[in-house]
């Protein structure tokens, strides 16, 4: 990936939006509860919620005049857990309150390996070139609680990582 020297302006909506029947929504306050978007917490909800994703590896390369940047990430997984961040049944992922229209969920991810380094460009002056930082941890884990709105599709979400290395 490399950056732009000049921002590009905005292109619209997201073309998987448009494919999607969805008008662009710009509402405020309480507007926002009798938006015309509304979604019910479906079966494709569900599947969604429910899916285990396992991705061998990550790697994402950043070029730009003041610096190099680099992101590698190997052996993701992506899975529902319980409130006492288990794994079990997916029925027990998930906690739903109908008088407040909201749902609960559970989601935990892990890694073997996260690497990322970032290095000052040489810019062809008289300054030595600049050590890269780094940063390598292996066996992470970081844990998600998701609160979505029945009707609405808004979603909270809040990430901790119980230990950044273990």
């Amino acid at each position: 990936m490399r950056t732009c020297e000049e921002p590009r302006p905005p292109n619209g909506q997201s073309p998987i939006a448009l494919a999607a029947g969805q008008r662009p929504l710009i509402v405020t306050g309480d507007d926002f509860e009798r938006s015309s978007l509304c979604s019910e917490y479906g079966f494709a909800e569900k599947v969604v919620e429910g899916m285990f994703i396992v991705v061998n590896s990550i790697t994402i390369k950043i070029h730009s005049k003041a610096f190099h940047a680099s992101f590698e990430l190997w052996q993701l997984q992506g899975y529902s857990v319980n409130p006492n961040w288990q794994q079990s049944d997916l029925r027990l992922t998930r906690i739903t309150d109908p008088q407040r229209g909201e749902v609960l969920t559970f989601k935990e991810l892990t890694w073997q390996t996260l690497r990322i380094e970032a290095d000052a460009t040489d810019n062809g002056d008289q300054d030595p070139v600049t050590t890269p930082l780094r940063l390598i941890t292996n066996q992470g884990r970081i844990q998600i609680s998701l609160k979505r709105r029945v009707r609405v599709s808004s979603i909270l979400c809040r990430i901790r990582s119980p230990c950044l290395v273990q």
